[in-house]
């Protein structure tokens, strides 16, 4: 395309010159404002204006050659097209949702062939419509076809969990929309200082990355970046986790003390179990455990506030314990030792829970074993009384008393008869002497059971009986 723009003064003689050297020129009118020609056409001639001289080719449209346009370097808000013309033209790009488009990019003035144009501020995972447009200088427009394409998800991170926390080491693990090689920033501020890269050439949407050798008992900051495959940056929010501090114990006491039981409570600055060890130097020996030796006592549970009860405790009594507490990565800690003393006990325990159980033995004594068992709520003796009959005719008897201190008795009684009713109660002493009987209970103990022999004899006798009676 050719256009020569003539400067004002120089308007008659271009006229001039045309009407007489172009062959062919059919006509010349100063007064119009339009000359042509079978080659050429000349516009625009008014006085205070340029004039335009173009060819008759200019009337044939740009032609988008090859392929048509082309989409590259795609990411999640912008693309670039690229086409290429036949002749000098401008570079527009129509593109929407659909095909009625919508919004316009690209060059409107520069004439090129070579045309490119950046599409930005798409929405991520969206499908377009497009067309490109050039127009020459003569305002013919050349178009293309519709075509498509699709942006890709935003490349974000979403799902962070902070998992597996221990003293020194933690678990950080995440998704994101697009394959990423991310590096995980890390730190105590916000200023990071410290960095993991995955590893290298490693790209994918599923990451897993492990903090060592972090600091007991402190706060971090965590932020992820990261480029995907088509160059687009990630990044995300700040997160914090703070790894476990050592467990502490705090505020150790004892309350709710008795004759019998009493209560420890602690806190520890972490989630722990709850376990106390405990012991006395006196001599009296409480379910066969001897002066000095250790028990304990506690809960599996985890918690900061710890409370355990102390049972089964001897009266006016020096109690030296201590607590420990440990947490789910069995870090454990424990307590300086402490002392208390058990109150003086006047009251006798108290019986509960009396069961009886029967035995004959079908020798030929065919005598019954009875056992007797029952529980006291402290440490105290155990022994049983009994006599024969449902009411008392004499004073009862007593078994051998058992001077182990315990909650749980029982008590054997041998060589009763079959057959028979039996009065008993459970016996207990504490180690004051506070002396505790529970109720009598009435027992009536098995019959003896009638050899097969005897049975067939009492058969026989039943059956032929009336023969004793018969005189021969």
């Amino acid at each position: 395309m050719r256009r020569i723009k003539i400067k004002k003064i120089l308007f008659i003689v271009l006229v001039l010159t045309i009407g007489f050297s172009l062959s062919g020129l059919a006509q010349v009118s100063l007064a119009t404002t339009k000359m042509e020609s079978d080659s050429y056409k000349l516009e625009a001639i008014n006085f205070g204006q340029d004039v335009v001289l173009y060819s008759t080719q200019d009337s044939i449209l740009p032609s988008i050659s090859g392929e048509g346009p082309q989409v590259s370097n795609i990411k999640a808000t912008s693309v670039v097209i690229t086409w290429a013309t036949d002749k000098s033209s401008s570079s527009i790009v129509n593109f929407g949702a659909t095909t009625n488009y919508g919004a316009q990019m690209g060059n409107f003035t520069e004439k090129v062939k070579d045309h490119t144009v950046y599409l930005t501020g798409l929405t991520p995972n969206t499908t377009y419509h497009y067309k490109v447009a050039s127009e020459d200088r003569a305002g013919n427009i050349g178009e293309s076809e519709d075509k498509t394409f699709a942006t890709p998800k935003e490349p974000a991170v979403s799902g962070l969990q902070i998992t597996d926390i221990t003293l020194n080491s933690a678990i950080v693990s995440f998704e994101t929309a697009t394959i990423v090689h991310a590096t995980i920033k890390y730190g105590t501020t916000t200023n990071y200082g410290a960095a993991i890269e995955e590893d290298s050439g490693s790209y994918t949407t599923q990451h897993t990355i492990r903090f060592a050798n972090l600091t007991q008992g402190t706060i971090y900051n965590v932020k992820i970046s990261g480029v995907d495959e088509q160059g687009e940056q990630v990044n995300s929010d700040n997160y914090t986790f703070s790894t476990l501090p050592l467990p502490a114990v705090f505020n150790l006491s004892i309350k709710d003390i008795n004759a019998n039981t009493a209560t420890v409570y602690w806190t520890t600055n972490t989630d722990t179990d709850s376990l106390v060890e405990y012991y006395t130097q006196s001599d009296i020996e409480v379910a066969g455990i001897k002066k000095g030796e250790k028990l304990t006592a506690g809960s599996a549970t985890r918690s900061k506030e710890h409370s355990i009860k102390l049972t089964s405790l001897i009266g006016n009594t020096v109690y030296y314990y201590k607590v420990f507490s440990q947490d789910q990565n069995s870090n454990r800690v424990e307590s300086g030792q402490a002392v208390f003393t058990t109150s003086k006990d006047t009251t006798p325990p108290e019986i509960s829970k009396v069961k009886t159980n029967t035995n004959l033995d079908q020798g030929e004594t065919s005598k019954v074993q009875l056992t007797v068992t029952w529980e006291t709520d402290e440490p105290s003796t155990s022994q049983v009384g009994f006599g024969l009959g449902a009411n008392p005719s004499g004073k009862d008897k007593e078994s051998v008393e058992d001077t182990v201190y315990t909650t749980s008795h029982y008590a054997i009684l041998q060589d009763l008869a079959p057959s028979s009713t039996y009065r008993i109660k459970a016996i207990s002493r504490d180690p004051y002497n506070n002396l505790a009987e529970s109720k009598s209970y009435t027992i009536l103990t098995p019959k003896k059971r009638r050899s097969l022999i005897q049975l067939i004899a009492e058969k026989l006798d039943e059956t032929f009986g009336w023969m004793k009676k018969v005189k021969f």
